[in-house]
């Protein structure tokens, strides 16, 4: 009988683990990014917080790529490595800046709630998405400072929001659906459920702020969750 990591659920595993699969690739392309804008900053400690960015996303890709290569999704991976290849070719468009504030506020919401219901867990899978939870909340602000820092607007920052979330969102759907054929209704059903519950209260709700004039990560205090894993 197969072990499903999270909960010991097929469902709840592989919600978790499509996002595993994104992480590889899409870490990459944002270290990239962040990494072109380093000579278009002077302010030493905007800069600090950028190369220590691209040191933990280089270290969450390497961590989840080889998560991905114990549940056998590394073809699937490739797959997004293909889809990042344009951002690597230029990094400094504005609209990959603008993509990676609007990913990294829903990296932020999900961090959140993967802290809140499952951060005491202690096997190698919890830890793992534990150890990313904590480290999107502590660089959750730097993408968005960048993106003042360089004198771009908020008004192109919001159009850019609501492409980036529905990316995501249909990954999830479809790497589910797949996982899920044959699976029996309940399961399916079960399936349904959970992706629609945190696509409206996880993801979608509190992402939408990112599309008001006043956003900032820093808005929403994650101080106490945080205090919890120091």
């Amino acid at each position: 009988m197969t072990t499903y990591w999270c909960d010991n659920s097929e469902v709840k595993t592989h919600y978790h683990d499509a996002f595993s699969v994104l992480f590889p690739a899409w870490e990459q392309a944002w270290a990239a990014v962040v990494h072109a804008h380093l000579n278009d900053v002077s302010d030493l400690a905007l800069r600090k917080r950028m190369l220590d960015f691209i040191a933990q996303e280089t270290a969450h890709g390497k961590a989840h790529a080889a998560h991905n290569r114990r549940i056998g999704q590394t073809s699937a991976e490739a797959a997004e490595h293909e889809k990042i290849q344009l951002v690597l070719k230029r990094p400094k468009m504005k609209i990959w800046l603008a993509a990676m504030v609007s990913i990294e506020h829903i990296a932020s919401c999900l961090s959140r709630d993967y802290l809140a219901r499952y951060g005491d867990r202690t096997s190698r899978e919890y830890a793992l998405f534990r150890w990313h939870s904590i480290e999107e909340l502590e660089h959750k602000s730097l993408a968005v400072d960048l993106w003042d820092a360089l004198g771009y607007p908020r008004s192109d920052l919001r159009a850019h929001a609501a492409k980036n979330l529905r990316y995501v969102l249909r990954f999830v759907y479809e790497y589910m659906s797949d996982k899920l054929q044959g699976a029996g209704g309940a399961r399916r059903v079960a399936g349904g459920l959970y992706c629609g519950w945190h696509v409206l209260t996880v993801i979608a709700k509190p992402f939408y702020a990112v599309t008001r004039s006043g956003f900032h990560p820093t808005n929403t205090d994650d101080t106490k969750l945080l205090a919890r894993f120091a």
